[in-house]
């Protein structure tokens, strides 16, 4: 994947206090998803890369700035997130 220096810095820096190693809900959380859900389709569909700790997926940050860089992400980008619009 080719990725802009300038913008995988701006999302380490805007993502800097989560932990290195993420959980779905932190995930979620973190990328202001909809839902968990959202997050296991999208790991499932192999679009988010992860590892595996028993039961509980496991997806590095630096791999999720790669995800949110991705086409994948900014074709997705309206049905993924929480609207300020709704109230939600």
């Amino acid at each position: 994947m080719d990725v802009n220096k300038h913008d995988f810095d701006y999302y380490r820096n805007l993502f800097k206090d989560y932990p290195d190693l993420l959980t779905v809900r932190q995930l979620c959380k973190m990328l202001k998803f909809r839902s968990q859900t959202s997050i296991m389709r999208r790991i499932q569909q192999k679009c988010i890369p992860y590892y595996r700790n028993g039961r509980q997926y496991m997806v590095p940050k630096e791999w999720v700035i790669q995800y949110v860089l991705s086409k994948d992400f900014d074709k997705n980008r309206q049905q993924l997130f929480v609207s300020s619009q709704n109230g939600t």
